[in-house]
């Protein structure tokens, strides 16, 4: 089947021909195949005279002439933007009716008629992967107020994990700490801009793990009243080290006094590790620039992580919003200030950007998710990349290239960060130059 082009004659988006490469049938003189009746276009039709631009303008026509005047009202812009698609085709293929309709598109329906209030509070009580993406460009094009999808998420977190714990003292307990500790610091970085994109990663841990604490509890027929430090410390070597996030909760219960002087050591942070050898390192470089094989989202997640030490969990939450484009260069807002991308790694972007299918630039599956930071760490192993060697590797080089402040504005780091890389490649100079001064000519 022939696509459609901008003929070099007519300058008309019209079918190939199949002799004269860059000319339309019309203007090699070929017998016109397929012509839409509401725009002219000569291509191939979706539906009976129309092609698919028409017939996704048609599709929608029809559902805002049965829907709520109302509902219709509010989503216009949405509306109209869903009409104006650059890409038709995808479109109509999400709005397909049958088994294969997109619980997306069904929820957009019960919108438009009415069936659900147009109204967050409304999209909460959905699947939450269903409406993520849905609920951004409802917010963006106006049909929704704008809210902290960080601050809104955790509190649906606290109500379902609070639910977990029997009905009692400790269930009010953990309501109040979730509530007026956890969600409300979360809430005040928001507010404050301070925010990181992964700002809500810890808070939610800290939510679960003093929820599994609590309903363990209950289960050996102990309270927060009653619970004492070798019970604790039972709970926490018997278990992964994702126990260790209850020393929030129990540093609270202390301060509140709940609980008895109990304790939870902090786990000691890996902050370095052995840079990635130089020869590898160049290795698969290379490899994520040239080879055309690999997926686009992996050469660019490799990418940024070999040469700009970008951590997984913020890679994946980039953006099409955060690649800005002007005057031919490309620049990615992963810091403070936007960071320009050389080539060829500005192209790798710029490619990623247009092949992403929703808001998110590291895309993930038909529901418009990113790729969580678990799948993203398995597929870089596969590629060779170990994320903490690679990362300190480039931590190496730029320290020893550019100032730290400077490189906490431009990669998204602490100052104290980039500053604790600049000793460490100073220190690795300094060996390096005390080597070569004992080394014979």
């Amino acid at each position: 089947m022939r696509s459609t082009v901008l003929c070099t004659g007519c300058q008309r988006t019209a079918r190939p021909s199949a002799a004269q490469a860059g000319a339309c049938e019309r203007c090699a003189g070929e017998r016109v195949g397929q012509i839409c009746t509401d725009c002219g276009a000569e291509e191939l039709n979706y539906t009976v005279g129309r092609c698919a631009a028409c017939s996704l303008k048609r599709r929608i026509e029809e559902l805002t002439e049965a829907g709520d005047p109302v509902a219709v009202s509010t989503l216009s812009g949405y509306l109209a933007a869903l009409a104006a698609s650059p890409k038709p085709l995808t479109t109509l293929n999400w709005m397909t009716s049958g088994a294969n309709q997109s619980r997306g598109f069904r929820i957009l329906r019960d919108l438009i008629g009415g069936q659900i209030p147009l109204t967050h509070q409304a999209l909460d009580t959905l699947d939450r992967s269903t409406t993520d993406h849905l609920r951004a460009q409802l917010v963006r094009y106006g049909a929704l107020p704008e809210r902290s999808e960080r601050v809104a998420g955790l509190a649906l977190l606290i109500d379902s994990e609070v639910l977990r714990v029997p009905d009692g003292p400790d269930r009010m307990h953990l309501r109040a700490f979730a509530t007026w500790k956890v969600h409300h610091d979360l809430a005040r970085k928001e507010r404050r801009g301070t925010a990181s994109r992964n700002a809500d990663m810890r808070p939610r841990a800290q939510v679960r793990v003093a929820a599994d604490l609590l309903v363990w509890l209950s289960e050996h027929d102990l309270t927060l009243v009653t619970v004492a430090q070798e019970h604790l410390d039972w709970w926490l070597t018997n278990g992964t080290g994702h126990r260790r996030h209850a020393r929030a909760f129990i540093t609270w219960t202390v301060k509140h006094k709940i609980t008895g002087p109990l304790t939870v050591i902090a786990p000691a942070t890996r902050r370095h590790a052995d840079p990635l050898d130089p020869d590898h390192r160049r290795v698969l470089l290379r490899a994520l620039l040239t080879d055309q094989q690999l997926d686009l989202r992996d050469r660019f997640a490799g990418v940024l992580i070999v040469v700009f030490s970008q951590r997984i969990s913020h890679l994946v939450l980039l953006t099409i919003d955060d690649v800005h484009e002007q005057h031919g260069q490309v620049h990615l807002a992963i810091g403070r200030d936007p960071l320009l991308l050389p080539e060829p790694i500005a192209t790798l972007t710029r490619q990623l950007k247009q092949q992403s299918n929703s808001t998110w630039l590291i895309h993930g599956g038909r529901n418009g998710n990113h790729l969580s930071e678990i799948y993203m760490r398995e597929r870089m192993a596969k590629l060779g990349i170990k994320a903490l060697p690679a990362r300190t590797a480039a931590n190496h080089e730029l320290a020893s290239r550019l100032p730290s402040a400077i490189l906490a504005d431009l990669l998204g780091y602490a100052d104290q960060t980039t500053e604790r890389w600049a000793k460490l490649a100073a220190g690795d100079w300094t060996r390096y130059a005390a080597n070569r001064s004992t080394t014979t000519p």
